[in-house]
């Protein structure tokens, strides 16, 4: 009977593996770890895309102003119309008769507004 206790005993300490319950909370904490690398994932990739939209605005922008400051009135025609899906206005002010004040607003195609005004003066 002793033999039997202690064959028992030792059969139960010296397990190998894991098991059902173990194995399920090392899943769970995987599965949560992913997800949260995930989440990082998709917020990194947004504000990459933001960042590229607000270069591109900002390039667009310049350009049209650099055009603005070659003739010093806004002959719309030379100025350059934005890429597909983004919205462009420009908006030329006399502030008095000395000076101009051009603005430009970019909307994106996911309806961010970028702008840059220019002050002009003789």
């Amino acid at each position: 009977m002793k033999k039997n206790k202690k064959l028992q005993f030792n059969l139960l300490t010296s397990q190998k593996g894991f098991s059902v319950f173990e194995a399920l909370i090392a899943a769970l904490l995987f599965s949560i770890s992913a997800l949260g690398l995930l989440e990082y994932q998709q917020k990194l990739l947004q504000g990459f895309q933001r960042q590229w939209q607000m270069r591109q605005a900002s390039a667009l922008i310049q350009q049209n102003i650099e055009i603005f400051s070659e003739t010093h009135h806004p002959v719309f025609s030379k100025l350059t119309n934005p890429t597909s899906g983004w919205k462009l206005e420009k908006i030329p002010r006399r502030v008095n008769a000395n000076c101009i004040n051009f603005h430009v607003e970019a909307t994106s195609p996911q309806n961010q507004k970028f702008s840059l005004n220019r002050w002009f003066c003789e």
